[in-house]
Parts: structure tokens; C-alpha cells; sequence
């Protein structure tokens, strides 16, 4: 059985998508958890993020 473990983006709401991500993957995590953001901007700063993850 693979255990996986995912970084939550609560607590990290003023933390830019890039770094919270590039953090998320430096700390080994496998994924992230988080709800899509409404706004347009931060949906496509996250979406434009999500490649360079994983």
C-alpha cells in the first residue's frame, strides 16, 4: 500500500501559488489540497503553477 501526503493551502492563503508549490514539492509532499480559487487571477496563477509541481 502507498501512503500519499498533501500539503493543505489553509493557513498559506497570502503565499504567492509558485512558492506555496515549489514549498510543497521541496517538502516531499505528493500533492496539494486546496479549492479552486475564484478569482481569475489566482485560478490562472495556480493553473499556470500546477505543471512545475509534478
Amino acid at each position: 500500500m502507498k501512503i500519499s501526503y498533501y500539503c493543505s493551502r489553509r493557513g498559506h492563503g497570502e503565499t504567492a501559488w509558485d512558492d506555496f508549490l515549489a514549498a510543497a514539492r521541496k517538502d516531499g509532499y505528493d500533492g496539494v489540497e486546496t479549492g479552486l480559487p475564484s478569482g481569475a487571477d489566482e485560478r490562472e496563477a495556480l493553473l499556470r503553477g500546477w505543471p512545475a509541481f509534478g
